[in-house]
């Protein structure tokens, strides 16, 4: 069977089951213009289980009760939601409906970075005009080796100093970089598989 891993903003304990949702915010990008962008932000880590419970291959999951300390099977619902989070408030918008544009036909590329978030590694997306995303699973990461050591203000830091080209930090756990060189993608990499040995 299939390992799935809640990671998201927000989960909400209601009636008709757990909710999961998901903030996303970009100071370069009109997200509630841009669908594709919004479905470009999605960790396939996060993507991996919101499949899963959209198609209810994944219809449940185990909670520890806080009062008896006991496992208790919660139902999680299928509307999952992602909170765009904008200069004139927040927009909620379906993953649904964001599901339905993958594959992704802006992506040229994918990779896997290795040796920073064991289970949750970022990942790189290089875009048909040249544009890249970093994405993270989770900001802080969970599994750094740093551990609760890891600060975020000086990781972001050192991310945008060792990298030739101009990374915008965009949201959270997502770094932009407007027009990528092949040689970038190396050096994310190797800072990242670096980064708290």
């Amino acid at each position: 069977m299939d390992d799935y891993q809640i990671v998201c903003d927000n989960v909400v304990f209601a009636q008709d089951g757990i909710r999961l949702n998901e903030a996303m915010f970009s100071g370069v990008f009109n997200l509630l213009a841009n669908s594709e962008e919004i479905a470009l932000r999605i960790h396939p880590v996060k993507k991996k289980l919101f499949d899963a419970i959209l198609t209810g291959k994944v219809s449940s999951t185990t909670v520890i009760d806080k009062q008896t300390n006991s496992p208790v099977e919660m139902p999680l619902n299928k509307k999952i939601t992602i909170h765009i989070n904008g200069p004139d408030g927040t927009y909620a918008v379906s993953y649904a409906d964001i599901a339905q544009l993958f594959p992704l036909k802006s992506l040229s590329r994918e990779f896997q970075m290795e040796g920073f978030d064991k289970n949750a590694e970022p990942v790189i997306r290089l875009m048909k005009d040249a544009s890249l995303r970093l994405l993270f699973c989770t900001m802080p990461p969970k599994r750094n080796p740093l551990g609760t050591a890891f600060d975020m203000d000086v990781f972001g830091t050192q991310l945008q100093q060792n990298v030739s080209a101009k990374i915008v930090w965009d949201d959270r756990d997502v770094f932009y970089i407007k027009s990528s060189e092949p040689n970038n993608v190396r050096e994310i990499a190797n800072f990242l598989y670096e980064y708290g040995k």
